[in-house]
């Protein structure tokens, strides 16, 4: 059992690594939490190494897309001083145009109406690559189809 004043700093990392990987502020996922889960309370987990209660890693995993039990095996992982890692699962094709569009709610029309202009470009330069493959820039090469 562990005592409420007990730190585990290498899940605190861990969480934070997760958050990073995925493109998140605090503020982000204080607000996808709907206020649920506070600011401070996130850097309490992340730079303290407070372990959440199962509700609040529910809320996590949801907001980071990862399974549920992989935050709670973290955790038991950093109480029992196991290594952790957390695998972070890529977004899906939907979750990525869900992620776009979240990211727009914040964007002035203008904003809006030159990366609309820039798709249409791409989508000029790029007419072979459907909107259905997966695609990879490449550095130098432009846009490539991905295997899948």
């Amino acid at each position: 059992m562990r005592h409420a004043d007990q730190r585990y700093p290498e899940f605190g990392a861990e969480l934070r690594r997760l958050r990073v990987a995925r493109g998140l502020s605090l503020r982000e996922v204080e607000r996808r939490s709907h206020k649920g889960i506070s600011h401070p309370y996130l850097v309490q987990i992340e730079q303290e190494g407070k372990i959440p209660n199962p509700q609040i890693l529910a809320v996590l995993a949801e907001i980071y897309k990862v399974p549920q039990r992989k935050l709670l095996m973290a955790a038991e992982d950093a109480m029992t001083k196991r290594p952790i890692r957390i695998e972070v699962p890529p977004l899906t094709a939907d979750e990525k145009t869900e992620e776009v569009l979240r990211s727009l709610a914040n964007v002035s029309d203008e904003g809006k109406q030159k990366a609309l202009e820039r798709v249409r470009e791409l989508e000029r330069l790029y007419p072979k690559v459907r909107a259905d493959k997966t695609t990879t820039p490449e550095p130098g090469r432009g846009i490539v189809r991905g295997r899948g």
